[in-house]
């Protein structure tokens, strides 16, 4: 298996090792992420900061990405896939909200992710998997509707911000 191959390309047990290996990615850089969505990154902030906070939040893509082929399949591995999906969605959706939410509380000019575009399809796609799914738990629906408030609560500082918020591409 490579990682550099698609996903798209991925048989069975290329796609679970896939997965596996994003958990281990999510892992390593959840404490920057964490640290960026709770008190943002700041222009004078290292550049080795900002690179792991960028490829922390790709992770949360890639994963949604990944995974996206199994969206409509049951197998044994399905819930956890979602609940994964669902965090991953939160935390981009997270991360874009605090761009805004950082730059105006503490007067700093905060510093855009610098990520590959497909955020927004990411997140569509997500909100496609919990309405698919959402039969199977009333939690489904419950997350369908916040995600999509969050994500609707984005555009929207995207817009007032005048493209500078230009997270969600």
């Amino acid at each position: 298996m490579s990682t550099l191959a698609p996903a798209e390309e991925d048989k069975t047990c290329c796609f679970v090792l896939r997965g596996h290996l994003i958990n281990v990615w999510e892992i390593l850089y959840c404490p920057f992420v964490t640290r960026a969505i709770e008190i943002g990154v700041r222009s004078g902030d290292a550049s080795l900061m900002q690179e792991l906070v960028e490829k922390g939040l790709q992770v949360h893509v890639d994963r949604i990405d990944a995974n996206c082929p199994g969206f409509s399949h049951r197998h044994h591995g399905i819930f956890g896939m979602i609940k994964s999906c669902i965090r991953g969605a939160f935390v981009v959706l997270a991360a874009a909200s605090s761009l805004s939410i950082h730059g105006q509380e503490q007067g700093h000019r905060q510093q855009p992710y610098n990520m590959r575009t497909g955020r927004q399809q990411s997140i569509e796609e997500v909100m496609w998997l919990l309405e698919f799914w959402k039969h199977e738990s009333s939690d489904f629906s419950t997350m369908v509707v916040l995600l999509r408030q969050l994500f609707l609560k984005c555009q929207v500082q995207n817009r007032l911000a005048g493209n500078a918020f230009n997270y969600l591409s």
